[in-house]
This record gives structure tokens, sequence and C-alpha cells, in this order.
């Protein structure tokens, strides 16, 4: 590549990055910089000492020291998983509730069960697999 080639590309990369200024310092962009501006919580939809729940408070201790916000644990059980499914739906969609999810509050309630609400393809997010727990015969 010449040098009278390279010149001409570099002027057009600094317009863009001088266009793209106002874009990156909007307001938008700061606020999504400024999470976690709250406490995080996590729902756990069933009662405590259970499998959803030991994983949830194993977890919560090293996210509350990687984000530098506190992380609280609480059991919404009920209604076979619904209740702390319905909550976790109904809660503001800013990232600071999340929720347990197993493979009955997930898959079985909706299709079961009158209780749960909620469509978990339409009303709820994933963010990642946490563990895989065997099933033995």
């Amino acid at each position: 590549m010449s040098r009278r080639n390279a010149l001409p590309s570099l002027t057009r990369r600094s317009a863009l990055a001088l266009l793209m200024m106002p874009v990156l310092s909007s307001p938008a962009i700061s606020v999504a910089q400024s999470f976690p501006s709250q406490p995080i919580t996590i729902i756990v939809p069933s009662s405590a000492g259970g499998s959803a729940d030991i994983i949830a408070r194993v977890i919560a201790e090293p996210l509350a020291q990687n984000l530098g916000t506190p992380v609280i644990v609480e059991n919404k059980a009920g209604a076979g998983g619904a209740i702390g499914m319905n909550a976790v739906a109904a809660a503001k969609p800013d990232g600071h509730t999340i929720a347990i999810g197993t493979a009955s509050t997930l898959t079985t309630n909706p299709l079961m069960n009158k209780a749960a609400k909620v469509d978990p393809l339409k009303g709820l997010a994933p963010i990642s697999p946490l563990v895989a727990i065997p099933g033995v015969f």
C-alpha cells in the first residue's frame, strides 16, 4: 500500500471518529456505564436450602465483589416457583432483579400451572447457564 493511498483512508477514519464523538458521549452511554446503580436482587423461586438457593448464595458474594454493590438473595417460594418467576417478570427491566430459573420454573410450570403467568420466552431474558445437575436413576 502506497503512502498516497493510506492518507485518504486515515482522513476518512479521523472524520468518522469526530462524527462519532457526540454519540459516544451521549447520556445513554453514560447511563449504561453507571450500572449497577442500586443493589442487585437474585430471586430464587423456591424455599431456602434447595439447590437453586445454594447456587444463588454461592454466586452472590463474588458477584457483589465484582460489581461493587450489594447482592441480595430473596426466596419467593410457592406455586411451584410461579410466585418468584412472576415477581421477576414484574420487576423493572433494568438488570437489577435477576432470577435463578430451573427446568420446572422455565418449562413445566408455564405449561401446567395456571399461576405461572410468565411466558419465559417473552417475559424473561436469559443471562447465562450456571450449573447442570444430572438426574440419576
